[in-house]
């Protein structure tokens, strides 16, 4: 073959280069590589190896490997006596190194007691303080961050005493706040301050220290962190008299913008009671804030809501119920509605089974708000919990609700009284969608008009006539004369898959309760296997789709339950 001038040189020049490369990649790794030759440490403390190195480093199989380390070398000490420690990492290199301390007596049986980046008073260095146990062996992993290699110290000292915690690091140390609003502490600080066994920490605050205060005078009270020092605050406000009584009132992280490090709520603080305020930093962050009380603008406050008559028996037919909202200390009411939520969590929405008539529109600065609730007769019988929502928005920081489960933001606002009442509802007629369905047949009695039947012969129950939309007493197979007889369930083969396509009509019978659709597949006719169950209130195209196995047998089929039967 005829070779173009240039070619070869060109070829033997890369080949030259990736010799090269070859050659120092080949380079040894440090004789502490691996766990089982560390370095021992000892002597008189402080001990320092000045030569330290993680440079062609590896990792063995089943090390330990804390993120964001690796390429690591490993040194090793055995206390003598119970004293604080510090291992650190150092040198004139600044090698970013990630530094971990272990216990153990195998790689396999190793307990990592803690681990650290860049400690922010060594830079790119890192540093462990502990206390250790006389007798007891400390694996030093040093590695590089994501991977860095480079030279560095290791060091092994007695470290300092730690400084002391706030006056009020403790639940039972809080600063007593008192006097007329506004209050300001300008001198707070959760340096070195720690959290007791079983203290509550609402998002992810750490190091926290606690005030107590105890208004004289009811109304609403603005509570807040800030400061020049910017630290990242995370504010709580419990009630209680004990660390492990107290109920969580309101809590923020801060504030108003997720960019701001402050934190603020707005309570509704009674006079005679105890408000314990914790402030501690976001994921353990230290430093000084102000915390500020200060009168806020009134809102409207529910006293508490019922309902007669209670219980209620529908007994077939439709009932009005009068609920009475007792409101103070506010403008009034926004617009907002009665939140009816069933027993046992059967219920289309947060009207059903009552209509729209449950708004609510405030006006007066105190007093009485009624609303009436008109029961509709198919409503199914058991203990309904009417809840008051304002502006008609399901959310913890418009409704006036306490001890509700916080969002991922917290709670901004802090409240005295549950608004909740529980209605009993009786009702011996038939109920749900199946029993506001039957009346649409009459001609269904007996055993005709039990969920399982199938009166026409067509091979559709009763609860399948009412899912699909069809008509249980005419024949509702292909080509019958119900007129919905296209709403049955069809199968397909599409592709190298079946399909089993079916059509969910409840239309406004999904107000009264939900039916349960199953879809399942087998191979046997005999053993089926459940998809996931869903409960539907409405209209809907549903699809079950099963792929096809060449020399196994595939069935689908779609089960259907009505929650409420017997």
């Amino acid at each position: 073959m005829r070779e173009e001038a240039g070619v070869i040189p060109v070829i033997g020049l890369l080949l030259g280069a990736m010799v090269g490369l070859g050659a120092t990649a080949m380079a040894a790794p440090p004789a502490n590589d691996d766990f089982a030759d560390a370095i021992v440490l000892s002597g008189m403390l402080p001990i320092t190896d000045p030569n330290g190195t993680n440079v062609e480093a590896s990792e063995e199989a089943g090390e330990p490997l804390p993120d964001p380390t690796g390429t690591t070398a490993w040194w090793r000490w055995t206390a003598t006596e119970a004293k604080r420690i510090c291992f650190q990492t150092g040198g004139v290199a600044e090698t970013d190194t990630v530094l971990s301390v272990f216990t153990g007596a195998s790689l396999a049986g190793l307990t990592l007691v803690e681990t650290n980046d860049d400690d922010p008073g060594l830079g790119r260095a890192s540093k462990v303080t502990l206390m250790a146990s006389p007798g007891t062996t400390y694996h030093l992993q040093v590695g590089g961050f994501r991977g860095e290699e480079g030279p560095f110290t290791v060091t092994v000292a007695e470290a300092p005493p730690p400084p002391d915690p706030p006056d009020n690091d403790d639940f039972a140390d809080a600063e007593v706040l008192s006097g007329a609003l506004p209050i300001v502490v300008s001198g707070g600080t959760n340096g070195n301050a720690t959290e007791e066994a079983g203290e509550p920490l609402p998002e992810d605050s750490l190091r926290t220290v606690w005030w107590r205060w105890t208004p004289t005078s009811t109304g609403w009270v603005h509570i807040e962190t800030g400061g020049a020092a910017g630290t990242d605050t995370v504010l709580g406000v419990f009630r209680g008299s004990t660390l492990n009584d107290l109920q969580l009132y309101s809590f923020n992280d801060d504030g108003d913008s997720i960019i701001s490090p402050a934190s603020e709520v707005e309570v509704y603080a009674e006079a005679g009671t105890t408000y314990h305020i914790q402030v501690g930093g976001y994921e353990g962050e230290e430093g000084a804030f102000t915390l500020t009380l200060e009168n806020a603008a009134a809102r409207p406050v529910v006293i508490g809501i019922t309902a007669t008559p209670s219980p209620v028996d529908v007994m077939g037919a439709p009932v009005a119920v009068q609920v009475d909202i007792s409101a103070s200390y506010g403008p009034g009411l926004a617009d907002g509605r009665i939140f009816a939520a069933a027993p046992g969590g059967v219920g289309a929405g947060a009207n059903a089974p009552f209509d729209a008539s449950n708004r609510i529109a405030g006006t007066a600065a105190n007093g009485t708000y009624r609303v009436t609730l008109d029961l509709q007769r198919f409503i199914p019988p058991g203990d309904y919990v009417l809840e008051l929502e304002l502006n008609g928005v399901d959310d913890v920081e418009a409704e006036y609700v306490p001890d509700a489960e916080f969002d991922s933001g917290g709670s901004e606002f802090g409240f005295p009284n549950g608004v909740t009442t529980t209605l009993p509802v009786i009702n011996n007629g038939p109920v749900g969608a199946y029993g506001a369905w039957l009346t649409r047949y009459p001609t269904l009695q007996g055993a005709d008009a039990l969920r399982s039947a199938d009166p026409e012969r067509d091979g559709f129950t009763n609860l399948e006539e009412l899912v699909f939309g069809l008509n249980p007493t005419l024949n509702s197979r292909p080509g019958g004369p119900d007129p919905n007889a296209g709403n049955a369930p069809q199968f397909s083969v599409n592709g190298n898959r079946i399909e089993l396509r079916y059509k969910i009509i409840l239309d406004d019978l999904g107000a009264f309760s939900p039916i349960a659709v199953i879809p399942q597949r087998s191979s046997n006719l005999i053993d089926w296997i459940g998809g996931v169950r869903r409960l539907i209130n409405g209209i809907g195209d549903f699809t079950a789709i099963r792929d096809i196995v060449v020399g196994e047998a595939d069935y689908l089929r779609v089960a259907i339950g009505d929650p409420l039967a017997p």
